[in-house]
C-alpha cells in the first residue's frame, strides 16, 4: 500500500528527457554569448586597425619632421662655421699687417731723425741746404706713408663695414630661416588636421558599411522569404492547373454523353460506359 501511495503522489522522471531538456537550453544560452563575443571580437579588431593606422602616421610625421629638423641645422652649422673661420681669419690677417706696418713706420722714423740729427752735427753751414732738401724729402716720403696709412685705415673701416654688412645679411638669413620654420609648422599642423579628418571620414564610412551589411541582411532574409511564398504559390497554381484540366476532362465526357443520348437512346451499354466513366472521374476529383 504505501509502494503504490508514493508511486501516485510522486511520478516517475524520465531521466533522459531532463538531461535533453537542459542540454538544449545550455545550448541556446551559450549561442547568444558566442554571438555576442563574435560582434566584439569584430569591433575590437576595427579599432586596432584604427589605431594601429593613427599610430603609423604619427611615426611618419614624426621621423619626416626629425630629419628635417636635422638637416636644417646641419646646412645652419656648416654655414656658420665656413663664415667664422673667413671671418677669424681675415681679422688676423689685417691685425698682422697693422701691426707690421706701424713697426716699419716708427723704425724709419728713428732711423732717418738718427741719420739727419747726425749729419746735422757733423756737416757744415754750407752742407745744410743739402740736408735741408734731403729733410725736405724725407718728409715728403713720411707725408706719403701717412697718406697710405690714412688709405689702409680706409680700407680697414671699409673691411669693417663690410663685416658689419655680412653679420646683417646672417642675421636677414637666420630669420628667414625661423620664418621658413615656422611656415613648415604650419604645414605640419595642417597636416595633422587633415589626418584627423581623414580619421573622422574614415569611422563615418566604417559606420555607413556596418549598416549596409545590416541592411543587406534584412534584404536576404526578404529575399529568402520572398521565395518561399513563391513557392507556395507555384505550387497552388500547378494544383489549380491539374483541378482545370480535370474539369476539362468532365465536360468532354458530358459533351459526349449528350451527344449519345441524341444519337442513341437505347444504346443502354454505351451509357452505362459513360456513367461508369463519369463516377471514375468524380472519384479522381
Amino acid at each position: 500500500m504505501s509502494e503504490s501511495m508514493e508511486s501516485s503522489t510522486y511520478p516517475l522522471i524520465n531521466i533522459s528527457d531532463t538531461t535533453k531538456k537542459d542540454t538544449d537550453i545550455e545550448q541556446q544560452q551559450l549561442n547568444i554569448p558566442i554571438k555576442q563575443m563574435k560582434e566584439k571580437q569584430k569591433e575590437k579588431d576595427s579599432c586596432e586597425i584604427n589605431d594601429y593606422n593613427k599610430m603609423l602616421i604619427e611615426t611618419i610625421y614624426r621621423d619626416n619632421l626629425l630629419s628635417y629638423q636635422e638637416k636644417i641645422n646641419f646646412i645652419t652649422n656648416i654655414y656658420l662655421s665656413i663664415w667664422l673661420v673667413g671671418w677669424l681669419v681675415d681679422y688676423r690677417l689685417r691685425k698682422e699687417y697693422e701691426e707690421r706696418y706701424q713697426k716699419s713706420i716708427e723704425t724709419f722714423k728713428l732711423n732717418h731723425e738718427k741719420e739727419i740729427n747726425l749729419k746735422l752735427k757733423q756737416l757744415d753751414r754750407s752742407n745744410k741746404k743739402r740736408i735741408l732738401d734731403m729733410a725736405l724729402l724725407y718728409k715728403q716720403k713720411l707725408e706719403y706713408l701717412e697718406k697710405e696709412q690714412t688709405i689702409q685705415q680706409n680700407e680697414l673701416i671699409q673691411l669693417k663695414q663690410d663685416d658689419a654688412d655680412r653679420l646683417a645679411q646672417l642675421h636677414k638669413s637666420e630669420q628667414l630661416l625661423v620664418e621658413q620654420q615656422q611656415q613648415h609648422q604650419s604645414l605640419i599642423d595642417q597636416f595633422k588636421e587633415q589626418t584627423e579628418s581623414s580619421n573622422v571620414i574614415l569611422e563615418q564610412r566604417q559606420l555607413k558599411i556596418d549598416s549596409l551589411e545590416q541592411k543587406q541582411l534584412e534584404n536576404q532574409q526578404e529575399i529568402t522569404r520572398l521565395i518561399s511564398q513563391l513557392d507556395i504559390v507555384s505550387t497552388t497554381i500547378s494544383e489549380l492547373l491539374v483541378s482545370s484540366d480535370n474539369i476539362a476532362s468532365q465536360n468532354q465526357v458530358f459533351q459526349k454523353f449528350i451527344e449519345s443520348l441524341e444519337s442513341n437512346d437505347d444504346d443502354d451499354e454505351s451509357n452505362n460506359q459513360i456513367q461508369t466513366q463519369i463516377k471514375l472521374d468524380n472519384n479522381n476529383n
